[in-house]
């Protein structure tokens, strides 16, 4: 059994302090590596660990600069298929290019299919995701691959619950493609759902809300998403609510991106708008936190460290009430943490 043999435990660099806090949560101490960087801008990695004969959990996520950290990501992968008789399982909380799934435009790339060979190619032999944008994903890796979610869907709804009473709350998918995430959302605390209805406006060249469909006057509504990037569709749905009289706007979203600061400042200044709640997938700077002190950030290195015991013990991740999916809704195994 997998679980039989001792583990180690690397990540690329991207996020060290989720995996400090992963390792803290294992008793584990991280793997030891040394990186170098050479003066034309290349780089190698040397594992100081002996790894023969221990099996691998190796841990990357989005961080800037993406490329870098990227390649550092399989070239570590690579190293450890060459120099270990053990598996390599990744933990790859935002996997890059997750949104480039379809061929939407004649000879574009999809960007999230090339992902996955290269990930399987560099020697991953599975892969755990948080809040994939679509669950379809699996498809696109090798049959040799398995793949495992996580969700943020546990942590919000428990963090809802605890703001106080639910009777107010209606939940809206920004669009009908969210409608299962908000389905799930809504189910979980018991409130209404309503939905933005949009269509493609061909003198703006882009899709704008049309119609709220469900009732969002007077209410404290949240918005539930998989990831949070520009915020422009964040701050148009915020407005086109209030417009349509909603007492207040929440987002909860898992994966804090956040590229556009001059609208984190945009989102912070509407006063309806009362916090965005995300889960530290990837890091945020202090640079971002300080645009947006509506923003709070949920450890979930929890489900982290419970995924990995999962995997070790051979425990599946839906398996029921006793799997770790049904059981992240659970408050006193997964208490909310804001860091």
């Amino acid at each position: 059994m997998f679980g039989k043999r001792p583990f180690k435990f690397f990540h690329d660099g991207s996020h060290p302090d989720l995996v400090r806090m992963i390792c803290e949560r294992l008793g584990q101490e991280e793997g030891r590596l040394n990186w170098e960087l050479h003066s034309q801008g290349e780089f190698r990695v040397q594992i100081d660990d002996n790894i023969r004969l221990c099996d691998n959990f190796v841990f990357g996520t989005h961080a800037d600069p993406v490329q870098t950290f990227n390649n550092r990501l399989k070239t570590l992968l690579r190293t450890i298929r060459r120099h270990s008789d053990g598996w390599r399982k990744l933990l790859n909380p935002y996997m890059k290019n997750i949104r480039s799934d379809r061929e939407d435009e004649a000879r574009v790339s999809i960007g999230v299919r090339d992902e996955a060979d290269e990930l399987f190619a560099a020697g991953a032999q599975s892969i755990v995701i948080a809040e994939p944008h679509f669950e379809q994903v699996v498809g696109v890796f090798n049959p040799e691959m398995q793949v495992d979610f996580i969700f943020g869907t546990p942590y919000f709804v428990n963090y809802i619950k605890q703001q106080g009473p639910l009777n107010n709350v209606t939940v809206v998918s920004a669009d009908f493609g969210g409608a299962k995430r908000a389905g799930r959302v809504a189910s979980k605390i018991g409130a209404p759902i309503a939905f933005i209805d949009k269509r493609r406006d061909d003198h703006m060249e882009k899709v704008v809300p049309v119609a709220v469909i469900g009732d969002v006057k007077g209410r404290d509504c949240v918005i539930p998403d998989d990831e949070a990037c520009s915020l422009g569709t964040l701050i148009e749905d915020t407005k086109y609510l209030l417009l349509h009289g909603a007492r207040s706007v929440k987002a909860v979203i898992t994966h804090p991106i956040l590229t556009h600061p001059e609208r984190m400042r945009e989102l912070q200044a509407i006063d309806e708008f009362s916090e965005l709640v995300v889960c530290n997938t990837v890091p945020v700077s202090e640079e971002k936190r300080s645009c947006l002190p509506k923003m709070k950030i949920i450890d979930t290195s929890n489900a982290w460290a419970e995924a990995v015991k999962c995997i070790r013990d051979g425990n599946g991740f839906r398996g029921g009430q006793s799997g770790l999916l049904a059981r992240m809704y659970d408050e006193k195994q997964f208490p909310i943490e804001l860091i």
